[in-house]
This record gives structure tokens, sequence and C-alpha cells, in this order.
């Protein structure tokens, strides 16, 4: 367990962490510590959210979202319904069926998270 970061479910879903880290300082073979004795931490959650403790002032921030967040939820909805109506203009092009699977097999390789 860590020292600023208390809590070892992901505040939004309850998934359990999976990762503890407190910043090595690897010239004295140690934690990094702040001035006034303060450790950087992280803590990465099994449903991928991440928090991040700072020393100075002692803060906790959250680097990467909850994908069971609501307004994540809601992105991800419309970013679905963005490439559903993309593929569906592929498939109307009149060009040869070749070429259209190159193009869809190209918007899944920019971002394969627009699908999760």
């Amino acid at each position: 367990m860590l020292k600023q970061i208390s809590y070892d479910t992901c505040p939004c879903c309850g998934a359990v962490a999976t990762e503890w880290k407190r910043e090595a300082d690897h010239s004295k073979k140690k934690y990094r510590e702040h001035a006034h004795g303060g450790l950087w931490e992280t803590v990465k959650f099994a449903c991928g959210r991440t928090d991040e403790a700072s020393p100075s002032p002692v803060r906790v921030t959250t680097k990467t979202k909850c994908p069971n967040e609501p307004e994540i939820a809601e992105q991800m909805v419309a970013r679905h319904k963005a490439m559903q109506s993309v593929f569906e203009h592929i498939d109307g092009l009149e060009v040869d069926a070749h070429f259209k699977r190159r193009m869809a097999d190209s918007l899944h390789m920019l971002n394969p998270r627009l699908f999760v």
C-alpha cells in the first residue's frame, strides 16, 4: 500500500489495484523523495485507470480515466457510431471490393482502441 494513495479499488467501478509504484531515484538506490519527505506514487487498476500522487503540494490526479466512467462510455458510443457511418460510406463507394476492404482495414489500424 502506498502512503499518499490510500485506496486499493477504482473509485468509479471498484476494480482492484493491480500495480503500485513509487518513483525510484537510481542514483541513490532508493525512492525519489521530496525535500519535505513526500514520495511520487502511482497506482494502476484492473480497469485501466491510473492515478498519480505528487508530493508538492500533495495531490492525487487521474492520469488515465476509468473506461466505465459515464463520459468515457458516451465518448466510446459516439466513436462507434461515427465509425459505423464511415464504414457504411465506404461500402457505398463505387470502387472494387478489394479497395473497400483495404480502406476499412486501414481505419482499424489507425487506432484499434476506437473499436473497443
